[in-house]
């Protein structure tokens, strides 16, 4: 059974997911956290593979964000939205924190990714680390990361795949990235909510 580590988005309250033994279950786990249903999600849409464009962000929003961890190991990222909603909102969340995507295959909905687990974020950094951040490039510590979104229907699963493609067990690494990804997407939900809400 997996447990919820971060079950909260942004003006949801803490209530925005609930366990469902009626869902449909993933592999290695017998149950699965539902979300509200997004009818404007389908998952056969033609995504762009190559780019995410500023004129998607209206349209492009999750009803949840939540990290699930399950009995094994693994880790998701679990988004209340279909798999063409997620793809890009992924895609948008990896392009904000500057984490460099090597390869997209959109048809085995397969993202590659470098990414330092340690590395700081260069907006917390003073004028000259970031100057020394886009003349140095890529951390000497980066490391190969596939990302595998699963759809299941008005959700859509994030995985951290190993070279084996395999879901990443115990990985803390692994768990740093997602919540980098989730983090990121709650930041833009509630910004996006906080320019609704205001007159």
């Amino acid at each position: 059974t997996p447990s919820n580590l971060d079950n909260s988005a942004p003006g949801t309250g803490d209530s925005a997911a609930s366990q469902s033994d009626s869902a449909p279950p993933t592999d290695g786990a017998n149950s699965t956290i539902s979300s509200e249903p997004d009818a404007n999600a389908t998952a056969n849409s033609d995504v762009s593979s190559t780019e995410v464009t500023t004129a998607d962000d209206e349209k492009d929003t999750v009803s949840s964000v939540d990290i699930v961890k399950y009995d094994d190991g693994e880790s998701r990222l679990r988004l209340g939205s279909g798999h063409a909603k997620s793809w890009r909102v992924v895609n948008k969340a990896l392009s904000r924190n500057t984490i460099e995507v090597t390869e997209r295959k959109h048809e085995q909905s397969q993202i590659k990714i470098q990414y330092d687990p340690d590395e700081k974020k260069v907006k917390d950094e003073g004028f000259m680390d970031e100057i020394a951040f886009i003349f140095n490039g890529i951390g000497s510590n980066d490391r190969e990361y596939v990302l595998k979104l699963e759809d299941h229907g008005e959700q859509t699963d994030v995985i951290v795949l190993n070279d084996e493609h395999l879901p990443l067990l115990n990985d803390n690494d692994a768990v740093r990235l997602l919540k980098v990804i989730a983090d990121t997407i709650k930041a833009d939900l509630a910004k996006k909510a906080k320019a609704e809400n205001s007159p």
